[in-house]
């Protein structure tokens, strides 16, 4: 991960592979960091975890989550 980031990474990163990215030298990864397998980084703008830190949860989010935006749009407006 070092090498395609570029930069040092903590040995408490935990990565499942198989593991995709866009270009990889736009992610910078704090310590602690966990990615499962199967992840796809689209890093064109740059992505930044850990430190202290970020969670990004997305196994079905959007089912998970629309209630929450039903007040905001209905789904004449989507």
């Amino acid at each position: 991960m070092s090498e395609l980031t570029g930069e040092a990474v903590d040995t408490s990163l935990t990565l499942f592979p198989p593991f995709y990215t866009d270009f990889g030298r736009i992610i910078h990864l704090g310590k602690h960091v966990f990615i499962n397998s199967c992840c796809n980084f689209q890093d064109q703008g740059g992505i930044y975890i850990g430190d202290p830190y970020t969670f990004m949860l997305t196994d079905n989010v959007t089912q998970r989550i629309r209630g929450v935006y039903d007040y905001v749009w209905t789904d004449d407006q989507v």
